[in-house]
């Protein structure tokens, strides 16, 4: 296990929780409101040219100039050809979010297009159109917008510049043919009409708007509350790590070290098995540290827990009980050879140079052991009695290792 604070900011790593809910919302609500535009236009272009031939069919017979009659109509077939080929080609791009304001922007240039092909037909063609013509262009030009403006409204500068470009010319034209007063209640009616339009396209986009923030707010928030929860079982994990390991090593702590032993004697209860509780202690280590500094005892402490593992196997734990005292359940071990074979590899491991920074550190360890049942059957007197052995071969000699029942032999 990496050492505890490494372990924490690995753990403490998410991916989206700076997550900004009114740029993140707003965002995907754009990109969305775009593809709408998108996949209704195509159902619009039909309608624009279905209109246009109608248009073209009823001025065709009186038309004073058929040449500016045809270039019209094959304006506005090209129009709503290149805009379906636009829809088309937004439809072929796997991520054409990451280019929405271009996209947005071709779009509007499309509708400005569009609605100057229905501005020319309600100011040039409306000029020399018969009355009944006139007629036809007033409410085939209101049909057309009126049927673009709910899809327009996805973006209020395309259903703006659309109901402009192609009301607008009709209004100027209606203003200033003053020959009679129908002419002027014309003029008043698309007035109110094209202010009619622009607010029903504004309520309309914010209706719209707010429906598709509301879909995304809520997916952000159910991810946002994901995350916060991912967060805080972390918390509590790095919590519950904190209060059972040690922050320098990683290893288990004196805490978790006796509960761990207290499941042991449960198993070997069942079992019938016996099992060694070593407790070591590294010679003259506070002698190291005060004369090479902590940063290279800090890095020493480490060195030596990877050569103790390199001798351990599992179920075999290892703890920290505290400063430079270490104690190990050999679980899996009951044979009294393979436990001092065990502990033996370990002095000798120890004993070796250590080569830290520019330091060679000569090392050693005491050990003392203890058998379950035999040295006890209780958690806290199996850790004491393994002390008192560690504490006997640091008074002979060092760099050795002692059973507890040979140091109750001896004093009985």
């Amino acid at each position: 296990m990496p050492s505890l604070p490494g372990w924490i900011k690995n753990k403490m790593h998410f991916k989206g929780t700076s997550l900004n809910f009114d740029s993140h919302i707003e965002m995907q609500t754009q990109n969305l409101l775009v593809t709408y535009l998108y996949k209704q236009s195509i159902v619009g272009q039909i309608a624009s040219l279905f209109c246009a031939f109608i248009l073209f069919i009823g001025l065709y017979s009186a038309a004073r100039d058929r040449t500016v009659l045809i270039g019209w109509f094959i304006y506005s077939f090209i129009v709503a050809f290149a805009r379906v080929g636009m829809t088309w080609f937004y439809n072929r791009q796997t991520t054409p979010e990451k280019q929405v304001r271009a996209w947005k922007n071709l779009f509007i240039l499309g509708t400005v297009a569009g609605g100057l092909s229905w501005g020319f037909a309600g100011s040039y063609l409306f000029w020399f159109a018969s009355d009944v013509q006139q007629t036809l262009i007033i409410l085939v030009t209101a049909g057309i917008t009126s049927g673009a403006v709910p899809i327009l409204a996805a973006e209020m500068a395309a259903a703006a510049s659309f109901l402009i470009t192609s009301l607008l010319p009709l209004i100027i034209q209606l203003f200033f043919q003053q020959q009679t007063y129908i002419y002027s209640l014309f003029s008043i009616t698309i007035v109110a009409y094209f202010v009619y339009m622009l607010v029903l396209a504004g309520r309309s986009h914010r209706l719209l708007k707010q429906t598709i923030g509301l879909q995304f707010e809520k997916e952000a928030l159910t991810k946002y509350l994901h995350e916060a929860h991912e967060k805080l079982e972390i918390s509590h994990e790095i919590i519950h790590s904190v209060e059972t390991h040690d922050l320098l090593t990683g290893l288990a702590n004196r805490k978790l070290f006796m509960l761990t032993l207290t499941d042991a004697i449960k198993r070997a209860e069942i079992s019938q098995k016996n099992f060694a509780v070593l407790y070591m202690d590294l010679d003259n280590f506070k002698f190291i540290n005060d004369a090479y500094g902590y940063a290279v005892g800090d890095q020493l402490l480490k060195m030596v827990i990877k050569k103790v593992r390199e001798n351990l196997h599992k179920p075999d734990f290892l703890a920290r009980m505290g400063g430079d005292e270490f104690a190990i359940l050999l679980e899996n071990q009951s044979n009294i050879a393979d436990i001092s074979q065990i502990a033996r590899q370990i002095c000798l491991l120890l004993a070796k140079p250590f080569n830290v920074g520019d330091y060679r550190i000569n090392l050693s360890a005491s050990i003392g052991v203890c058998i379950y049942p035999v040295d006890g059957v209780d958690p806290d007197i199996l850790v004491k009695k393994a002390d008192k052995a560690m504490q006997y071969i640091k008074e002979h000699g060092h760099n050795n290792f002692h059973y507890y029942t040979k140091l109750s032999e001896s004093s009985s």
